[in-house]
Order: C-alpha cells, then structure tokens, then sequence
C-alpha cells in the first residue's frame, strides 16, 4: 500500500488510529528519507549532474560535432548573424565543460551504467556505480592520458583496491571509445598487482560440524544449498516453491535462469519449508512470513557458523556464505569429481575463476609432491611403491 499526501494534523491522527494507515504512514516516511539520502549523495558524489542536461541538450542541437574533434568557429557578425546568413541559435550555458575535448567524466558513467542495466546482476550494477561514482568525483573531466589514470590509481592506499577499481574503470574506456570514438588511455594502464591470499574453505571435518549445527528446516536448507550445492548468497533467497522440480532445481543466477540438479534430501527440506504455498512465493521466509532478504540470510549462517566453532579463517580471513560455496569446490575436487563438472555446477564462465574458489592445503602439496617428484623418480622409487609410502 502506498500513501502519498496525507493529513499530519492532529486531529486527523486522532481519528484515524487504524494499524493499516499508521504502517502506510511510517512506509511513506520511509521511502521519503530514502529519496533524501539518495539526492543528497549523488549531490555530494556526483556534483557534475546539476549541468548534465543543458550539456546533453547543447550537444543534441549541434552545438559540437564530436567529442575529440575540435569545431571551427563561426564568424559572427554584429548582427548576430553567421557567414551563412543565418542567426547564431541560442544554448544552454554550460559552465562545467565549454571545451569540448574535455568530457563529463559524469555523463559518460551515466551513459555506461545504463548500457549495462539488465545485463549484469544488480549488485554487480551497484558495485560499479559505487567504484565510479569516486572516479567521476577526483576526475570530473575523463583523463585522456595514461599518466592521469595512473595517478588516479596511485592515491590508492591499498594494492588490491586499486587493483578492485581497475576493471570497471577499462570497461567505461572501452565503451566510451567504441560508441564515442573515445581513445582508450586504459591500453597503456596495468592492473596493479597484489599478493593473493590462498582461498580459504573447510576441512570435511569442519563442514561436517557445521551441517550438524542447524536447529530447523530453514536452517538445514540453506546450509544444503550452499554447502551442497554451492550456491550464492542472492540465489538462495530467490528460491521460489515453483523453482523445486522433480530432480532439479531452478537457479536464478547473477546473469541468467539455470536448472541444475537437485539432491533428494534437500529436496524433502525444500518441499517442507514450502508449505503448500503457490509456486510464485518464496521458499525461504522470515518470522513474519516475507521473503528472507541478504542481511537476514547471512545473519542466520553466521549464527550456524558460530555455533558449529568455525568463526574466522586464517590470517584473519572472514567467514561467511561464501566461504561455504568455496568449500563446495575444494571438497568437491579433492573427493576426485572433474574440473569441469565442479564448473558447471559452480555456474562460472571460465575455468580460471573456479580455479580461484579450490583451496590446496600445504600438506597436500607436499604429499603429491613427494609422490611425483622427479628426483624421486631418478632415485629409483617407482611410482607404485611411491603410493605405498606413509605420511
């Protein structure tokens, strides 16, 4: 229910005390400071904004021809007249960037983010506006050259920051050069590299206390999904009952809808949190009986987590939902399941990423390296005998 323009008097709040008014009332409260902060934020980061449409109008009627390509000035008369005869037409002045061989770092986010809108996940699409609502506010004229990017990414404190920012930034130079002709000063610009930390996952011992620490249903269902199955945080809460099919399930992933196959166990949990509910609501829901959301879901394993003794990883690595879905890979491989199905099960483009997700302990690195080594092997130790040898 959505209420707009009501009465704040006094009496009229003393004659309407209904509980649906007064839950309509606080929602548009709600919404209403939402939109405040929304405005004041863009206002704070994106301060370009306020000229962008008499920018964008200038440019429409011809006031400039391209971005890069510098216009020959018309003579003027005292007429107000041109060479041609006709009338100089009036424009919008547009304070922030009368030369055009500077570009409104601004229009051009604009412009990328809106070009990626329904092709990316939203909180991919989120992720982006945030990295480049900062380099539109230290570049409010797009940087042209290397230098100026590479002094951009050199006031990042942190390596891996940097190195975060970089890949959204190549993508808004390579839209803006192939639909505005825009050179591409991110060729000549390196990632910044950084020391990767080693992925963490658990033990089979450690997920094993954690499957035992669920107190209900809800509980074993998300741990099954992700621990199981190697789900997403999002793709979980996205469960719909009409997703839960014989021996499949419908997964609303980041890009697109997949069905992957579904354990009958979990199964069994799914249809008992369902309830009988129609096909279009959610499987796993809150006390009050809405749709779990992202912050409630990764509350509820971190609890699990915290009971099953597993709170942090190491070197300080943090532990949460995720850390289940790596751990779905690493045990996965290790129990001898193919590359390629632990790919396609994880939903990942190339094999690279799901490289990222296995974790190799140091001891099994040493025991596969004892076992395979050449200088064992030139030492006379056959392979067989080789597989015979206790650790």
């Amino acid at each position: 229910m959505f209420l707009k323009n009501y009465d704040t008097t006094d009496s009229h709040k003393k004659s309407i005390t209904s509980p649906a008014i007064e839950s309509a009332r606080a929602q548009h409260d709600k919404e209403e400071k939402v939109r405040e902060e929304r405005a004041r934020l863009e206002h704070e980061l994106w301060p370009e904004l306020r000229f962008l449409d008499a920018y964008v109008e200038a440019r429409s009627k011809g006031r400039s021809k391209g971005y890069i390509k510098e216009i020959t000035e018309v003579s003027i008369g005292q007429d107000g007249a041109s060479s041609n005869g006709e009338a100089e037409p009036s424009y919008p002045e547009v304070p922030t960037y009368p030369n055009t061989s500077r570009i409104a770092t601004a229009e051009m986010v604009q412009k990328f983010l809106l070009s990626r809108r329904g092709t990316i996940a939203d909180e991919s699409l989120t992720s982006y506006r945030h990295t480049l609502s900062i380099f539109a506010k230290y570049c409010p004229t797009l940087p042209l050259t290397p230098e100026e990017l590479e002094n951009y990414f050199a006031r990042f404190k942190e390596r891996r920051s940097a190195a975060s920012a970089y890949s959204p930034i190549k993508q808004l130079y390579e839209f803006c050069n192939a639909r505005d002709d825009v050179p591409n000063a991110m060729r000549s610009v390196k990632r910044a590299r950084f020391k990767e930390k080693e992925p963490y996952s658990f033990t089979l011992h450690e997920a094993r206390a954690v499957l035992n620490a669920g107190h209900n249903d809800r509980e074993f269902g998300l741990i099954h999904l992700y621990l199981g199955h190697g789900f997403r945080l999002e793709e979980a809460c996205r469960v719909n009952v009409g997703d839960i099919l014989d021996s499949q399930i419908n997964v609303r992933g980041k890009e697109r809808y997949e069905y992957l196959p579904l354990l009958p166990e979990t199964k069994d949990i799914l249809l008992r949190l369902a309830n009988g509910r129609s096909s279009k609501e959610p499987v796993f829901t809150s006390f009050k009986g809405r749709r779990l959301c992202h912050k409630e879901t990764y509350n509820i394993v971190k609890a699990i987590l915290k009971r099953a003794g597993v709170t942090e990883g190491k070197d300080g690595q943090r532990i949460a939902t995720h850390t289940l879905r790596k751990t779905f890979a690493t045990l996965a491989t290790h129990a001898g399941c193919n590359d390629r199905i632990v790919k396609r099960l994880l939903r990942h483009k190339t094999a690279d990423i799901t490289s990222l997700y296995v974790s190799m302990p140091m001891d099994d690195l040493r025991r596969n390296l004892e076992r395979y080594s050449p200088i064992r092997l030139l030492n006379g130790q056959s392979q067989t005998e080789l597989h015979k040898t206790e650790y």
